[in-house]
Parts: C-alpha cells; sequence; structure tokens
C-alpha cells in the first residue's frame, strides 16, 4: 500500500524530496562543522543575519509564506538558530510553521544542533510555552489522524517519529559523554524537566517512552541517577502540594469513607512496558511512607497485638499521624513493588532491583531502640489473605524462570551443529556479562529461598547459622532497611550497548536520503511555491 503511494509522487513532489534531502544533507548549520571550518567561517563573515543580509532575501519572503524548506533553511543557517536570543524570539515561530505542517524529521534535525546552546542555560526554553507546544505534538505525532489511517499497517510503538526522536535525544547525550562526559547530566535534566513539564506526561505513552529511555541511559552514565531522583522527587512533591484537599478534618473524612489515595505518576497497579521509569516512580513515591513514619507505624501496631490486622493498622497509623494525604491498603509500597516484579519481564535489568525493593518491605526489621531486642519482620501478615498469597507464589515461579533464564545465558552457547556459538563480541566484554549473568541467577536462587523460609521472619534467628547459599550479607543489608541499589547486578555492557545503537541510528538517519513525506504522505505538495 505505502509503495503504491510512492509510485504516485508527482515531478513536483518527487523534486520537493530531494530538496529536503540535499538541505538536510548539507549539514549547514554552525555545530556540524569541523573546527577548522567554524573558526573559517567564523573569521569571514560569522553567522548570517537574516534582518539585514539581502542575500537572504528569498529566505526572508518564504518564511512570510510559510514556506516549510525557507523556514528550515533559516533554522539552520541563520541567527535564527544559532543566536540564543534570536531562537527565543524569532526562531521558535519559524519552528511551530514547521510543526504545524507535520514536518517532523527537519525539525528533529534542527532541535540537535539548537538544544547544546542551552545546555548553560536550559531555563529559557524550559520556560518556554511556545517550545514546550512543540515538543508536546512531536510526541503526539504518531498518534495524528495521518497515523491513525496508517495504523492498519502497523502497530508497532513506538511510533516512527517518537523513535526518531529517542535516537536523536540519546545521540545529544551520546555526544556530551564523548566530550569529557561534561555535559551529559545536562542533557539528561534537560530533557527530563522538559518533558515532565507537559501537561499530564504520566498518562502520555510516548512522554513515558522517553523518560524510560533517559533513566535508563542515567543508569549507564551512574553519577546522573541522583539528579534524576531528585528531578522526579521535585515534581512529585509538587503533585501532591495541587491535588491535596483542604481541612485536615475533611482530608481524614475524605480517606475513611471515600478511599481517596496519594496521587501517583502511576496510576496503573504496574508499569511493565516502562520498566525502568517505574522504578524511579516507585523509588520516589515510596519515600513518602519512610517520611512520614506512616510505615513504622504501621509495623509497631502489627507487632503490639497479633489480633490486628493490615487494615487496622493502616487506619490506626493515619490517625495517629494525622496525615491529610495517605495510600489505600492495596497501593501500600509492600504491594506496588511486588506488583511491578511480577508483571514485568524477567530479563529486564531493573528487574532484580525491584524485587530486592520488595524484600526490604517484606522482611525489613522495625529499627531496635535502646537495649530493646531485636524486632521480627511483619512482611507474612500483608499476604494472609489468598490473594495475596497467590501474588508471592506468582512472584516466586518468575524468580525460578529467571533464574533459569540467567543461567542459560551464562552457560556457551551451542549452534545446531554441535559447534560453541562464538559471539561478535570481544572476549573481555562477553566475560563481564557472562559474569553478570552467573550472579544473576544465583541471586534469583537466593531470592526464592528467602520466600520460602520462614525463620527469616523470626526475631530470633541468627544469620550466620544459614546456609551459604542465602547470602547472609546481604539478607543483613535487607534486615537493616538498606535501599542502596545493587548495581553489580546491571549488565552495564548490553544497556550501554543497546544506548550506543540508537544514537549511531540517528547518525545513520542523518545521512539518509529524505524519505519521510513518502512514507507518510502528509506534507504539502508546494512546499517549494
Amino acid at each position: 500500500m505505502v509503495s503504491g503511494v510512492n509510485q504516485q509522487l508527482t515531478t513536483e513532489q518527487e523534486f520537493n524530496n530531494w530538496c529536503w534531502d540535499l538541505l538536510l544533507k548539507l549539514h549547514i548549520h554552525r555545530s556540524s562543522l569541523p573546527l577548522t571550518d567554524r573558526r573559517l567561517a567564523d573569521a569571514q563573515s560569522g553567522i548570517p543575519d537574516l534582518s539585514n543580509d539581502d542575500a537572504l532575501l528569498s529566505i526572508s519572503n518564504g518564511i512570510k509564506e510559510k514556506n516549510p524548506v525557507a523556514c528550515a533553511t533559516a533554522l539552520l543557517l541563520t541567527k535564527y538558530g544559532h543566536d540564543l536570543s534570536s531562537f527565543l524570539e524569532d526562531g521558535l515561530p519559524v519552528l511551530q510553521i514547521l510543526m504545524d505542517q507535520y514536518h517532523t524529521r527537519p525539525i528533529l534535525c534542527i532541535l540537535y544542533h539548537v538544544v547544546p546552546l542551552y545546555y548553560e542555560c536550559p531555563q529559557y526554553l524550559l520556560q518556554s510555552d511556545r517550545f514546550r507546544s512543540v515538543l508536546l505534538s512531536m510526541l503526539q505525532a504518531d498518534d495524528s489522524y495521518f497515523k491513525i489511517a496508517q495504523s492498519l499497517l502497523s502497530f508497532d510503538f513506538p511510533g516512527p517519529v517518537t523513535k526518531l526522536f529517542l535516537c536523536m535525544v540519546q545521540s545529544q547525550i551520546s555526544d556530551a559523554s564523548s566530550d569529557n562526559g561534561g555535559w551529559v547530566l545536562s542533557v539528561l535534566s534537560f530533557w527530563t524537566k522538559l518533558i515532565m513539564s507537559l501537561p499530564k506526561w504520566w498518562l502520555d505513552r510516548n512522554c513515558c517512552c522517553a523518560l524510560d529511555m533517559l533513566i535508563k541511559s542515567s543508569f549507564a552514565h551512574i553519577l546522573a541517577v541522583d539528579d534524576l531522583i531528585k528531578i522526579f522527587k521535585e515534581k512529585y512533591e509538587l503533585f501532591l502540594y495541587e491535588e491535596k484537599p483542604h481541612g485536615l478534618v475533611t482530608s481524614l473524612m475524605n480517606w475513611v469513607t471515600s478511599g481517596v489515595t496519594l496521587p501517583s505518576f502511576m496510576e496503573k497497579w504496574s508499569f511493565p512496558e516502562f520498566s525502568w521509569l517505574a522504578y524511579l516512580i516507585l523509588h520516589v513515591e515510596g519515600q513518602y511512607e519512610e517520611q512520614t513514619k506512616l510505615w513504622s507505624m504501621m509495623q509497631e501496631e502489627l507487632l503490639s497485638s497479633t489480633k490486628t490486622g493490615i487494615d487496622q493498622a493502616l487506619k490506626k497509623s493515619i490517625l495517629k499521624l494525622k496525615l491529610d494525604q495517605a495510600p489505600i491498603l492495596n497501593r501500600l509500597n509492600i504491594y506496588r513493588w511486588l506488583q511491578q516484579a511480577v508483571d514485568m519481564p524477567k530479563d529486564h535489568p531493573v528487574f532484580v532491583l525491584c524485587v530486592h525493593r520488595f524484600f526490604v518491605l517484606y522482611l525489613g526489621r522495625l529499627a531496635s531502640q535502646g537495649s530493646l531486642p531485636q524486632r521480627a519482620s511483619v512482611g507474612e501478615k500483608f499476604f494472609s489473605s489468598m490473594a495475596n498469597s497467590a501474588m508471592l507464589k506468582k512472584l516466586k515461579k518468575k524468580l525460578g524462570e529467571a533464574a533459569d533464564f540467567y543461567m542459560k545465558q551464562a552457560s556457551p552457547q551451542v549452534d545446531g551443529s554441535g559447534s560453541l556459538d562464538i559471539s561478535p563480541r570481544d572476549d573481555g566484554t562477553q566475560t563481564v556479562i557472562g559474569h553478570v549473568h552467573r550472579k544473576l541467577a544465583r541471586i534469583f536462587q537466593t531470592f526464592q529461598l528467602w520466600l520460602d523460609e520462614p525463620r527469616l521472619h523470626d526475631a530470633s534467628l541468627y544469620l550466620p547459622a544459614l546456609p551459604p547459599q542465602y547470602q547472609s550479607d546481604r539478607l543483613l543489608q535487607v534486615f537493616q532497611n538498606q535501599i542502596i541499589p545493587w548495581l553489580e547486578f546491571l549488565p552495564f555492557e548490553l544497556i550501554k550497548g543497546e544506548l550506543s545503537a540508537l544514537a549511531l541510528e540517528w547518525k545513520k538517519m542523518s545521512h539518509q536520503t529524505f524519505l519521510y513525506k513518502k512514507s507518510l504522505n502528509v506534507e504539502n505538495e508546494n512546499d517549494l511555491s
């Protein structure tokens, strides 16, 4: 069907596509030039100024007529795309013209060159309503009327525009990384803040997909994780404030009578499609139970009387702490971490981190005070019902599947002829990945043991007496409620390889023939008229 549409292109459309292809291949933006050429260009005439250069009169007239090729040329060639104030004042309206006509690939090429200009002063773009509007339209382009028509042919997600956007952003991260890594934090922070400034981003699948990739990239540059956590925390605190009911008595009555819960960036029970994003959301939102002392108060209530049920313990804790916002029972962190772990893919890198966080709540001990004896854990009480105990069984099954999967991955692969399958990776990388896979297989086997062993909930447990496969050192960290992620289980080589592939795809695309219009056939036929 698509090929049929391509064959119906007129001569004018073919010429139009050729012009777009030529424009994007010329690399006329200053940042795309080699350093020596930049210096030569600066020495000769500097960046062309559209307002006082008669040679650019045809481009000025083209912008007035909303000609997309003229608009793109102005942004790539002149001060519109090189000067901070000129881009904000004059460039953004021109960029909006391109977006209104669905010229998404040229826009992405422009953003690739322009956004780095704002790394040192990101607030100007972050505060621009017009720039956010362009970004929102970009991320929604695949859901437009034209893409809905094409959905008869393909149901792939992310769509071509969002996928290209991800490649462009990852290429910027890769560029910043190669520059001594000095700008990596700035790039990740900029795009995270920008996407989270869009209205109800957590309900938009494309926004979530972009954030998922950014969080994955932050783990590849581990120092950036704390920066993103800080951004998410600030956004969530603002979200809580905006959703906060008025009046303490009213708040408590609303919670008791209607079951109003804490607002969340993850309204579904889990987010298996975007597990990196889910991990960060659960981490940030989970701090509420810790900071308000809701979780420790519930532990106190459950330990004080064996007759106290978890629902009763939750209500008592909320009233004692006088909380004006609180989760309902099935939205407690212990259930949310478990649900995410059960629903997400077993081979996802962050699966092990989610299971770890569940066990911190399931086996974690209430901190002893003074000379008081060691307190037992209360995790079992949250799974006394048939429905909740079934969730533990699902987790145990998944842990077994994960252990088998990584054990197989760590073993030498044999092809159909009985010969060893030699990986194209270098031996050093393959050795590192195999080592991580073996560690993952062992920890998932250990997690299974932890689920099955009732003694782990006993206050009188003597850890050194446990067999080695229980990994008592890690168990002690769990008992002590340590939530520092076990990053040694992340396959960083694989993660970096996948991210590098995205960046490489952008590099390849930027040198390919312009085919976007041919494939979608939604752009104006008279681009050059």
